[in-house]
């Protein structure tokens, strides 16, 4: 009898248990999903006026200050998927140029785990944005790799690769740029030169050599636009270089593919840019024409801390598509 009612109140236990825990399943699954909202607050219209006025000036010292802004309008508005972009942005470009500082800090990581979140937020608020997906993925599978944790490696690998299929023209690049940092022999590796050639295939509406490109201005001037899905292969207002930072990271790649010859080549295309007179990295391309091979050999070497500042792991690594 005693058996009887202990297991029938174990019994009863487990249903209520079982019950508190589907009620709150529920509850969360019926919560109402957050609504983008555009702030017209002058907050939010100082603190976005303050991230591009710094950012087209390479002003990375000043990465705090518009970070308090961004945050304190965000808390005022979290519904405003641009402000939460923006953070996101702020939080990225601090830790990807972290070249800039010495010695480099040990909490710059930290800046990851604060731009997965406001990416996260504004993939939420803006859904329709393929841009987002990419940005995301990316940085996530960083936070993987920096915390050896790779359930979230490869959550944000097939994150990246998923926003590729859906907006090549714009996250081939983002995948490669997420990858070039692999060996230059593993099968990711091949990932980042391929996505590099079918970006620039898409864009420029033709299927290059893949050993001996030939790359020309006029051929392509025509389908220079800033409107629709294409306008990201171009030179814009919102990116003024995008030209000539694609072309410097594909030079990269080709280069520590071990293809010299197309590496220059496609190093030599950014010269014939329109807006490369007022490019502010002249110097940086010129470094890679004057040093070819001991680029390539570095790059292809097993020594990760021999590489030379290829543009993901320089100084550059926003401002060289961005700043004016």
């Amino acid at each position: 009898m005693r058996m009887t009612r202990s297991f029938g109140w174990i019994f009863a236990g487990a249903v209520a248990a079982g019950l508190l825990a589907g009620c709150a399943e529920l509850a969360i699954r019926s919560a109402p999903a957050k609504q983008p909202r555009a702030s017209q607050s002058d907050l939010a219209q100082n603190a976005t006026r303050a991230f591009w006025e710094n950012f087209y000036e390479a002003r990375y010292e000043n990465i705090p200050q518009v970070q308090m802004l961004l945050t304190a309008a965000y808390l005022e508005d979290p519904n405003d998927p641009r402000l939460a972009l923006l953070l996101a942005h702020t939080h990225l470009w601090k830790v990807s140029e972290r070249a800039r500082l010495s010695p480099v800090p040990p909490e710059i990581t930290d800046h990851l785990i604060l731009a997965e979140r406001y990416f996260a937020e504004a993939r939420q608020l803006a859904p329709d944005d393929d841009r987002i997906p990419g940005w995301l993925g990316s940085v996530k599978l960083a936070l993987g790799t920096i915390h050896r944790d790779e359930r979230v490696t490869r959550e944000g690998y097939f994150m990246v690769k998923a926003a590729a299929a859906a907006y090549p023209q714009f996250n081939d690049f983002t995948l490669s740029y997420t990858l070039v940092g692999q060996p230059h022999d593993s099968s990711r590796f091949a990932e980042a030169v391929a996505a590099m050639w079918e970006n620039l295939d898409l864009c420029f509406g033709r299927r290059y050599d893949r050993v001996r490109p030939v790359l020309e201005w006029a051929p392509v001037a025509a389908l220079r636009t800033d409107i629709g899905r294409s306008r990201v292969c171009w030179n814009t207002a919102l990116v003024p270089h995008n030209m000539e930072g694609f072309f410097l990271h594909f030079g990269d790649v080709l280069l520590k593919n071990g293809q010299k010859e197309a590496a220059e080549t496609t190093y030599r295309f950014i010269k014939t840019v329109p807006e490369y007179a007022t490019w502010h990295y002249k110097p940086a391309l010129e470094e890679r024409l004057a040093n070819l091979d001991d680029w390539m050999a570095r790059l292809r070497g097993a020594d990760r801390a021999n590489d030379p500042p290829y543009m993901l792991n320089s100084v550059i690594a926003c401002v060289a598509c961005h700043a004016r």
